[in-house]
């Protein structure tokens, strides 16, 4: 069982994610950070782990490796929402865009928009 708690950023991450605390109390605020955290959970060590639609969650490094063993990390380069990968280490700026993935995507596939990465379903000319 999940619960809402509060959480401040420590500044620290592991791999690409936010180290977070949660706020120990029992009272929520809505003006303060939210994610959901196991019952009782309040390791000292928790990564915030940021899902699209759904509320973020704070979790262990270790279920954050095991989440991410089925990802990979994509590091690319956005050009008015035209996508393309680039290389882990190259300089970042920007324009860069860093994101984990399913290791199939096809970049040609994703766009950019209002810092949103779409999965586009390109049709060729003639197919309905």
């Amino acid at each position: 069982m999940r619960v809402i708690k509060n959480f401040k950023p420590t500044g620290d991450k592991y791999r690409d994610f936010p180290i977070v605390k949660i706020i120990k109390g029992d009272d929520v605020f809505e003006d303060l950070p939210l994610c959901s955290v196991a019952f009782g959970d309040l390791s000292e060590t928790l990564v915030l782990y940021i899902r699209q639609n759904s509320f973020n969650i704070a979790i262990s490094p270790k279920e954050l490796d095991s989440i991410l063993s089925k990802l990979e990390r994509y590091v690319m380069h956005n050009d008015n929402g035209h996508l393309t990968r680039i290389e882990d280490n190259a300089k970042i700026d920007e324009n860069t865009v860093i994101s984990w993935l399913p290791k199939d995507v096809n970049v040609d596939d994703l766009e950019y928009k209002n810092g949103e990465i779409y999965l586009i379903k390109k049709v060729k000319e003639g197919d309905e």
